[in-house]
């Protein structure tokens, strides 16, 4: 995913799942059916870190993720 450079600084979500790596988690919102929350204490951020690494570890790169879809969607 490739933006011009104006756009990529408005664009929220592409600093997670674009091509700019996250330098630091330093904000969570957590959206919920009541409204949403805002959490930035050390403690909480350092989980949400982890857990952010852990999915980062897992993910498939992007060139697997497309072959893993172009196969499902193969299937149907």
């Amino acid at each position: 995913m490739s933006l011009e450079p104006e756009r990529a600084a408005l664009d929220p979500l592409h600093h997670v799942v674009g091509h700019d790596p996250v330098q630091q988690l330093d904000t969570v919102q957590i959206d919920a059916a009541h409204g949403m929350t805002f959490l930035d204490a050390e403690p909480q951020l350092r989980e949400y870190r982890a857990l952010f690494s852990a999915m980062e570890g897992t993910a498939l790169s992007e060139v697997k993720s497309r072959d893993f879809i172009r196969r499902i969607t193969q299937q149907l």
